[in-house]
């Protein structure tokens, strides 16, 4: 799926998404390391953290479309044709050949630096219903919205996108991130800091080599012109990623 944000915003290949990923595999890291995981970028979506269980079949994905903004976001036809294009990579993922296990789930995030205002139809004399995604209020799941800010979403997508059952699937959330890749780099570095202390010898070095595997991995063509989840070369695995921490 084509992004705006695919591009390279600062040294060192900084780009939004990519320090996306390493914000929240610090964040989770934890978490993250008691599975097996992998992540793939510009693969089905902006990026993807897919999970596999002890048969190495697909438990869980979380795809990210990430987008960088200088405004906050609202109800309009931009971020309704986002929803509606979300919705059909849900569609892409049940389809994926890749064996998944018999409680596979996904979901799909729009990821975002700036605080998204859902609200519902404007009317005279009627209460507009508003949900304010923010620092706040960092993730709000679309099916948990009153049903007015729903009615007000769902007509403005195309229905040639629009696939209505994976609307369940679909989260907003706020990451805090300013606007350029200095401020990130100071972000992810603190990050690194607070989660990993001493075991970790140059935080900034960790910084580096990980946005290289990331910047790798999203470069490499699919396999056949093939957008699949069993393509090895679009993943960076647990064990790449351990390998930068000097941990297993």
């Amino acid at each position: 799926m084509a992004s705006s944000n695919s591009g390279v915003d600062g040294g060192s290949g900084y780009s939004f998404q990519r320090c996306c990923v390493v914000f929240l595999l610090f964040e989770g890291y934890e978490e993250l390391n008691i599975e097996n995981y992998f992540i793939c970028l510009e693969h089905h979506e902006d990026f993807l953290f897919a999970f596999l269980d002890e048969n190495r079949n697909l438990k869980q994905i979380d795809t990210y479309q990430a987008k960088k903004s200088r405004d906050d976001w609202k109800t309009d036809s931009e971020l309704c044709e986002i929803i509606g294009k979300m919705t059909k990579v849900g569609k892409e993922l049940v389809d994926d050949p890749h064996n998944k296990s018999n409680n596979y789930q996904h979901t799909l995030n729009f990821l975002t630096n700036r605080n998204i205002l859902l609200t519902s139809k404007l009317e005279k004399g009627v209460k507009q219903d508003k949900v304010k995604v923010q620092v706040s209020n960092h993730r709000k799941k679309y099916s948990d919205l009153p049903e007015k800010i729903k009615k007000n979403i769902e007509p403005r997508i195309c229905q040639s996108i629009l696939e209505s059952t994976q609307l369940k699937n679909v989260h907003f959330q706020y990451i805090d991130f300013a606007q350029s890749y200095k401020s990130w780099q100071r972000v992810l570095k603190g990050l690194s800091m607070e989660h990993f202390g001493q075991k970790v010898s140059d935080h900034e070095a960790v910084l580096s080599t990980l946005m290289r595997l990331l910047e790798d991995a999203e470069q490499t063509y699919n396999d056949d012109n093939k957008v699949l989840l069993s393509d090895l070369n679009k993943r960076v695995t647990k064990d790449k990623i351990n390998e930068t921490f000097n941990c297993k």
